[in-house]
Formats: C-alpha cells, structure tokens, sequence
C-alpha cells in the first residue's frame, strides 16, 4: 500500500498521452493507499456528503484534483452509480 501523497505524486508522474480514463481508473487498482494516510482528510458530516481536498493541480498539461469523499452508509454516491455502470460494460 502507499501513502496519500505518494499516490498523487505518481498521478502526476502519468505521462499526457496515458492520462486517460482507463489509465486513471486503473491507477488505485495497482496502487491501493494506506487507510492511516488519509485521516488528516477526513471530515465527516452525517447530514451530507463532503469533499475533502487532497491534491489539486497547478493549471498545466493534465490538471486533476484528488478529493475524498465521505458519506452516511444511507446516502448513494453518484460515483457509485458510475462504477457500477462502468463494470457492467466490461
């Protein structure tokens, strides 16, 4: 496992022409982060989800933003629903 950053270093390491849908889907695939990495983003609210800012780019050639989201276990995630179209096609 690696750490938060150490995981938004090698996104930003992902060369142009990689960074692409599957590249990045599949980037927390190969690269699982350490749980203990991400408290110090950790805030929660039972009344909505929030989004938790980890790493933003500077504007260049691939900009990102890297958030973790936290939710109630009863809310839904739009981003659920994306993965879950998303292996449905594969």
């Amino acid at each position: 496992m690696t750490g938060i950053q150490e995981f938004a270093a090698a996104l930003r390491a992902v060369p142009e022409g990689e960074f692409t849908d599957e590249g990045v889907l599949d980037h927390p695939r190969r690269n699982p982060v350490n749980p203990q990495s991400l408290e110090r983003y950790l805030y929660f609210s039972s009344e909505r989800y929030a989004r938790n800012l980890v790493h933003q780019t500077a504007p260049s050639r691939c900009t990102f933003t890297l958030a973790l989201l936290t939710l109630a276990r009863c809310m839904i995630s739009r981003l659920d629903a994306i993965e879950t179209n998303s292996r449905q096609y594969r």
